[in-house]
């Protein structure tokens, strides 16, 4: 089996409500290993700046990753990035660049739950030039569900963005056919699961999810979409 990288799970410990043990955090890594042949882990903590500083979820993630380092076998590779949510003003939050990662000072990004708006605009630009981030969209088949095909151009178009979609929306020929779209633009496309229950694991059909992207992209966008390891090993 191919191996696979997922690129947001939900699985530092003590940073989220699901998971609080260390050790049942490496266990569902394993057990997805097993299943679906993912052995390379982004794990994602979420950021809202209306609930804390940067400095005291900092301070949490740290902790989180001490409480899980025990624990990881050296058959598993994990990486550590945040995902922050867009809103009004984050641009202005202090010390956001400390949430970047690789050295393209990438910013991931998790859009909210509505439809867009003019003030995303303006922050994409405030991000993009005045803080000189570039972007990672976190979950983008979000996206894909809730704006209008001119929004999601825009949106493609931002120079040095990444996006990153779940393996489930493979199964959907609305997605695939943005994901396309970006392949054919160069645009990084990365996959992940959201993941963030050992219950979980076991209602996610990532076969069927592999299935159908065979069948929705040529041999070449295949390659170019599961082929993520050595984005993984830059980071």
């Amino acid at each position: 089996m191919k191996k696979l990288v997922d690129f947001n799970a939900h699985l530092l410990p003590c940073m989220r409500e699901y998971v609080t043990d260390p050790s049942v955090s490496v266990r569902i890594m394993q057990e997805m290993a097993e299943r679906f042949g993912i052995d390379s882990f982004c794990l994602t903590a979420d950021f809202d700046a209306t609930a804390e500083t940067v400095a005291m979820f900092l301070l949490r993630m740290e902790r989180s990753k001490k409480l899980l380092k025990p624990y990881l076998p050296k058959s598993l590779s994990v990486k550590y990035f945040t995902s922050v949510l867009l809103l009004r003003d984050l641009s202005l939050t202090p010390d956001l660049d400390k949430l970047l990662f690789s050295s393209e000072k990438l910013l991931p990004l998790r859009l909210p739950m509505c439809s867009y708006e003019d003030w995303m605009d303006l922050e994409f630009n405030h991000l993009l030039y005045k803080n000189k981030f570039g972007l990672f969209f976190t979950s983008f088949e979000i996206a894909v569900l809730l704006y209008p095909q001119e929004i999601l151009d825009k949106l493609i178009r931002i120079s040095r963005a990444v996006f990153q979609f779940n393996y489930r929306a493979l199964a959907d020929p609305k997605v695939c056919k943005i994901i396309k779209q970006m392949i054919a633009q160069r645009k990084p496309v990365l996959l992940g699961t959201s993941l963030d229950s050992m219950e979980k694991v076991y209602f996610y059909e990532m076969s069927h999810y592999l299935r159908c992207a065979r069948t929705q992209f040529s041999a070449e966008e295949h390659r170019i979409l599961l082929g993520q390891a050595q984005w993984f090993e830059n980071l």
